[in-house]
């Protein structure tokens, strides 16, 4: 018979008064109580998750269920009993892990039987690290970053307060600690890092990834962030196998471009996805990343197919003897100046005549920031411009230098203003300020672009010009395509002044 906890509400009614008792015995509840839950529950609904509060296995009822059911239903003052997590770590976790994701495998840092305590604490320290101070005022996670780090929550607070809310905590010092929460992570990385490479074959040999995670002894999770880091640095390459494998690098990625470009017809006709995976003998997710560098690098372009295809670009695309991309087609602006032109070359496209634009905005606004680069996506294929923002900062690296190195280097900067945008002490501070000064200096143009209705009248961009026309914001429009369509002209006119000789 199966545990009367998985049965159904029906199952139950249809049992008759045998089970009921049972249950009423198991959940300590009078028989009335159980009868009138059970009349007021779905059919399908498990017992289990009818009397959750009451089931003695909370922690198994709640373990399957989805990010996304455990919003819905509030389930967060249950998760926070089952994991002896804060309610602000709790709802951190959900806001930010995937909705379909079991929640179990959300919480696996602090879920029973899952972790010992000394293993939670460091897992608690490698999440909390990479947050910023904002977040942690925000989701009040004072008490979890003293855990992770055997602190005072009133010296974590006291250190915090004298920071802005966009610094990286591993950036920072804590209290009394020896060193910050970056340092205890980056050392973490780098010795598990050094200890993966010391076991690859020195020969070059591919090991199994299997065998290579038994000889480490770590788990899943573990296992694929390091190796994903290293991947990043590409001090390892992935290998064939059934498993998959993975063996120690003997040239850069560009390398790995050319074996998948090369099994790409130069007529322009499509293979396929899958046939190419089959070739290369790679993982999924490591083929989705080399053609991702390809399409942005203009050397493929995306076909259509149950499974997907590619095309070589329509452009006349070759490498150079630096082995980076080189579109050789002429687009529609003359671009005659710039000595930034080469540092803005960490996402892909090495166009010679597009201009380099950079957005600035504030993460609340990513929605609309996608919506954007979509309706600027043909001005990137024709070569007018070349496109930058922080979710192209790839796994490894320092966001801070990537910012400052695309934002140092671009020819226009859009800043996507909102209210949000106004708020944020980075966007306001750091990226619009130094915006201005490029602009000043006559090295850069700013397009502002009203995204919603907000007081940007006292800005110190008020004097510019704002996109789209008359500074209405984008939301306002009845049409938002025709909005974001008047945008693309204006960032389209600004590129061709730019670009003008």
């Amino acid at each position: 018979m199966p545990v009367i906890g998985d049965l159904t509400v029906t199952e139950v009614r249809a049992s008759g008064e045998d089970l009921l008792v049972e249950i009423a015995e198991t959940t300590r509840l009078s028989p009335q109580a159980v009868r009138r839950r059970l009349d007021g529950a779905r059919g399908n609904a498990r017992i289990r998750s009818v009397f959750v509060d009451e089931w003695p296995d909370l922690a198994g009822e709640l373990a399957c269920e989805t990010v996304a059911g455990a919003k819905a239903k509030r389930l967060d003052d249950k998760i926070a009993r089952v994991t002896s997590l804060s309610a602000g770590m709790v709802a951190f976790v959900l806001e930010h892990a995937s909705a379909r994701m079991r929640i179990h495998n959300a919480f696996d840092f602090a879920w029973p039987g899952k972790v010992e305590r000394d293993e939670r604490e460091r897992y608690l320290r490698e999440i909390l690290s990479d947050q910023t101070v904002g977040t942690i005022r925000q989701y009040d996670l004072f008490a979890d970053l003293a855990e992770a780090f055997a602190l005072n929550e009133h010296d974590v607070r006291n250190s915090l307060a004298a920071h802005r809310a966009n610094k990286l905590l591993k950036n920072i010092g804590l209290g009394g600690a020896e060193c910050s929460p970056g340092e205890v992570y980056v050392q973490q990385l780098r010795s598990n890092e050094e200890r993966m490479l010391s076991l690859l074959p020195k020969d070059g040999t591919a090991l199994g990834n299997g065998s290579l995670r038994d000889m480490l002894g770590w788990d899943e999770d573990k296992y694929f962030l390091v190796r994903s880091n290293l991947l990043q640095k590409e001090l390892i390459w992935l290998g064939k196998g059934r498993g998959g494998s993975v063996m120690l690098a003997s040239g850069g990625m560009e390398s790995r471009q050319g074996e998948l470009l090369a099994l790409v017809p130069g007529d322009g006709s499509p293979v396929s996805n899958a046939s190419l995976v089959s070739q290369l003998g790679w993982e999924q997710q490591f083929y989705d990343e080399i053609k991702k560098q390809l399409v942005e690098e203009g050397l493929l372009q995306v076909g259509k197919g149950r499974g997907g295809s590619v095309f070589r670009s329509l452009v006349s695309a070759t490498r150079g003897p630096n082995g980076r991309s080189m579109v050789l087609s002429t687009p529609a602006v003359h671009f005659s100046s710039s000595a930034n032109t080469n540092q803005f070359r960490e996402h892909g496209a090495t166009m010679p005549n597009a201009i380099d634009v950079f957005f600035s905005y504030s993460h609340k606004d990513e929605e609309l920031r996608d919506q954007l680069a979509t309706h600027l996506k043909l001005l990137e294929r024709t070569g007018v411009i070349r496109s930058w923002h922080d979710r192209r900062i790839g796994a490894g690296q320092e966001w801070k230098a990537a910012i400052d190195k695309n934002l140092e280097a671009a020819h226009a900067i859009l800043l996507l203003v909102s209210a949000d945008f106004l708020a944020s002490d980075y966007c306001y501070d750091v990226e619009m300020k130094r915006a201005l000064a490029r602009y000043d200096a006559r090295e850069a143009i700013v397009l502002p672009i009203i995204l919603r209705d907000c007081n940007w009248s006292r800005a110190p961009f008020a004097k510019l010009q704002a996109l789209p026309k008359d500074a209405k914001p984008v939301t306002s429009w009845a049409n938002r395509d025709e909005a974001w369509t008047n945008v693309a002209a204006g960032i389209e006119a600004a590129a061709a002044r730019f670009a003008a000789p």
